[in-house]
């Protein structure tokens, strides 16, 4: 089981090999490969997780060093999805159902204060994969 800090689960789908240093790279490569096994399972907390380890915003084992911008960002992404902490999830199902209920309001809401937003990477991933996607029938 991986530990995912909520507004990871869009960085995962975005994430193109580049990072914040060659050891951040190589740590999101490491758990990228495992979120990408079949059946692999996560879970939620809106603390520090995997990808943080090899951050160089990170202030300590559970906080960055913008925790309360990160926390908001966690917490959109939550909300906007209807996702909980604390639940073990199938990683290719919460990608599925983001993927099914994206739209470009929702990543701006969830995305338009990441540092990385600027770039201009994430959005036109999300955007044009969740067009195409079939939504999730209950």
């Amino acid at each position: 089981m991986i530990v995912l800090r909520p507004h990871h689960l869009l960085c995962t789908f975005a994430y193109r090999g580049k990072g914040y240093s060659p050891a951040f790279v190589a740590n999101f490569d490491h758990y990228l490969a495992q979120l990408h096994e079949p059946g692999a399972e996560i879970t939620l907390q809106q603390t520090n997780d995997v990808f943080c380890q090899a951050c160089p915003q990170q202030a300590s084992a559970t906080h960055c060093q913008t925790e309360q911008h990160i926390q908001t960002l966690d917490s959109a992404v939550l909300a906007t999805f209807g996702l909980e902490t604390g639940l073990v999830y199938r990683y290719q199902d919460v990608q599925d159902h983001l993927l099914a209920t994206m739209t470009p309001e929702k990543f701006r809401h969830c995305c338009q204060t990441c540092s990385w937003y600027e770039f201009g990477i994430c959005e036109p991933i999300w955007c044009s994969q969740s067009q195409q996607a079939t939504p999730v029938k209950s």
